[in-house]
């Protein structure tokens, strides 16, 4: 269930405005992409972006022209008991305008958490 705090409504004006996202249409291939391909690589990603402990685990559930979005496991507590799942939202250093963008923009995150790691 969706409570009116955790929506954004538009009214129909700004609506009939907007513009589609670029990636609109490739979106679910660099959701893919990342969380097999460069599922390792992603890893620091989780941990530096994410703010997640380093035995973390984490995967892309979405990515549009601003950001993309996380989902991280946490790890387990020292009694057993299952790790939360948080979800994070991840801001680019700006806008991307094309898949191209948005894959260079992924990559490069990911040199840089490898760096931090």
């Amino acid at each position: 269930d969706w409570s009116s705090d955790e929506c954004s409504w538009v009214d129909a004006e700004a609506y009939q405005g907007a513009e589609v996202d670029p990636l609109s249409e490739c979106a679910l291939a660099i959701v893919a992409d990342f969380n097999t391909k460069y599922y390792a690589e992603l890893q620091g990603v989780v941990r530096v972006y994410g703010g997640a402990p380093m035995s973390s685990t984490g995967v892309v559930t979405w990515v549009d022209r601003l950001g993309f979005d996380l989902s991280i496991c946490m790890p387990e507590s020292p009694d057993g008991e299952a790790g939360a799942v948080r979800n994070v939202r991840v801001p680019f250093e700006r806008p991307v305008i094309d898949e191209t963008d948005a894959r260079s923009a992924l990559t490069m995150m990911t040199h840089l958490a490898w760096k931090q790691a």
